[in-house]
């Protein structure tokens, strides 16, 4: 473990659904703020034809902005880099294989150069590290890297109560319009997969004493207001931060079914013209929020479901609470309780019904417009 006195490097890698777009969105707001007291935000993606990693720019200003990101000079908030606070680019896969040294990735080198001259403390956010993390060598790739340039690690992590947790993943899943599979089945194969199990998810920061792994409650954070806390976590206790609307909200019962409706009718055809899956995407999001379909989000447990799953994970979950929290898992994260919320156009008024075909018949007609341009 490096002195007291060394560079520090706050890592945020997630995971998925436990409020990094709002963490992110924050971090774009404010690094001014917390440059100015000496916290570096890391530079955002690179930009460039046909670069992926440009992306958070423009979701910044239509996607996030649409979502009620509120940018007020007033604040001392200024002008934003639409691409800092997001560095979910740097856990792309190919930054990682076929190469001994990260510095050799061109994206790991950019973010090299940046933090160079910073002495003080540096954050870096990215839910797309996660998964680099999970993986043993590039884990410690990314270990290696920071230890080489004198910073202390310190890893931070959520954890969400895995009833939650579970359907913000499916509702996730659907709205990115990569299958229409029913929450049941996912439920049974991400159960199978283990994939909520939070001691083999952190299994190598947990075994790693070079680094300081926090973890954090997502519960807890939202309660203490998830920005302020993460603040709090990064030196900038100082910073002063108005709460806002949360970034990425579930976008509702009637949300998912259209969603699914799409793909059953025109899942072949998404792929056909570039672009058009993420087009869909932020397009259906538009239309839900319009609508105020997020009023009414979606959950795929009763009561008897999540119970059952709560007991699934009861004994691991409270093995790593009391180790990492020194509390029972119930007492950490709360129980809450849930009741289903589906679309049925069965139960559903003549109303609600026109209003979800109409949607789905409006998004194919966006398919059929894209796929005749070529």
């Amino acid at each position: 473990m490096r002195r007291d006195g060394d560079r520090v490097c706050y890592l945020h890698f997630g995971p998925h659904k436990t409020g990094s777009t709002s963490i992110q969105a924050m971090l774009r707001e404010r690094a001014r703020a917390l440059g100015r007291i000496g916290v570096h935000v890391a530079a955002g993606a690179p930009t460039g034809p046909g670069r992926e990693a440009s992306k958070p720019g423009e979701q910044t200003a239509g996607f996030l902005g649409r979502f009620g990101v509120l940018l007020r000079d007033g604040l001392g908030w200024g002008p934003v880099d639409p691409g800092r606070g997001n560095h979910s680019y740097l856990g792309v896969k190919s930054n990682f294989e076929g190469r001994r040294r990260l510095e050799d990735a061109p994206d790991w080198r950019r973010l090299s150069e940046d933090i160079a001259n910073h002495s003080g403390p540096v954050v870096i956010s990215g839910e797309n590290i996660f998964r680099r993390i999970q993986h043993p060598q590039h884990y410690g790739q990314i270990v290696d890297f920071f230890l080489k340039r004198d910073y202390r690690l310190k890893l931070i992590g959520y954890v969400r109560d895995q009833v939650g947790w579970i359907n913000s993943h499916y509702v996730q899943h659907i709205k990115n319009l990569r299958s229409s599979i029913g929450f049941r089945r996912y439920l049974d194969q991400v159960i199978a997969e283990r994939q909520f199990e939070f001691e083999a998810m952190f299994a190598n920061p947990l075994a790693d004493d070079r680094v300081d792994f926090q973890v954090v409650s997502f519960e807890a954070a939202i309660r203490a207001g998830l920005e302020r806390d993460f603040l709090n976590r990064i030196g900038g206790a100082s910073i002063a931060h108005v709460p806002r609307r949360i970034a990425n909200p579930n976008f509702g019962a009637k949300g998912v079914y259209v969603a699914r409706a799409v793909l059953r009718r025109h899942g072949g055809e998404l792929d056909s013209a570039q672009g058009l899956r993420r087009a869909l995407d932020l397009r259906l999001r538009e239309v839900a929020l319009a609508r105020g379909w997020e009023a009414s989000p979606y959950m795929g447990f009763d009561e008897e479901s999540a119970r059952g799953v709560r007991d699934h994970f009861q004994t691991s979950n409270d093995a790593f609470s009391r180790r990492m929290f020194g509390r029972s898992w119930s007492d950490v994260a709360g129980v809450r309780l849930v009741s289903r919320n589906e679309f049925d156009p069965k139960s559903a008024t003549a109303d609600e019904r026109r209003e979800v075909e109409e949607t789905v018949t409006a998004l194919g007609r966006m398919i059929a417009g894209r796929l005749a341009k070529g």
